[in-house]
């Protein structure tokens, strides 16, 4: 799902970027041919280590990504330093997410298409 939302957060914020129609597909495809190799290789990494699936899913953590770590590296900093860049990425994605959606809500608004459109599609510059 993370691998489509890098180019999706891109179409989102199509209105805000100059030369949009040359700029936006090369980062779509930039997105895609960047994140899919790399979204396979983990994958099969994480398959090839994973062991017993019961025992990732009953692991004390409550976190079987977190088991599946700590069984590739066998060490605790290793662990931590894997969950650790994993959740650097997540709070990427999910700015990229509220910053596409708020984007599209503000749009939304701006042409009449929600309740309350001349709060939310309101902007106020303040000095």
């Amino acid at each position: 799902m993370f691998v489509v939302l890098g180019s999706d957060s891109v179409a989102h914020m199509a209105e805000e970027i100059g030369d949009a129609g040359v700029v936006v597909p090369k980062a779509m495809m930039w997105a895609f041919l960047l994140n899919v190799p790399f979204t396979f290789v983990l994958l099969i990494t994480y398959l090839f280590c994973i062991g017993d699936v019961t025992e990732a899913l009953s692991s004390p953590t409550g976190y079987p990504f977190i088991y599946v770590l700590q069984n590739a590296t066998r060490s605790v900093g290793g662990t931590t330093g894997f969950v650790v860049v994993v959740l650097i990425l997540l709070v990427f994605i999910t700015i990229s997410a509220l910053a596409s959606t708020s984007r599209q809500t503000f749009a939304f608004a701006r042409d009449n298409g929600l309740p309350f459109s001349k709060w939310i599609g309101k902007v106020c510059a303040r000095r």
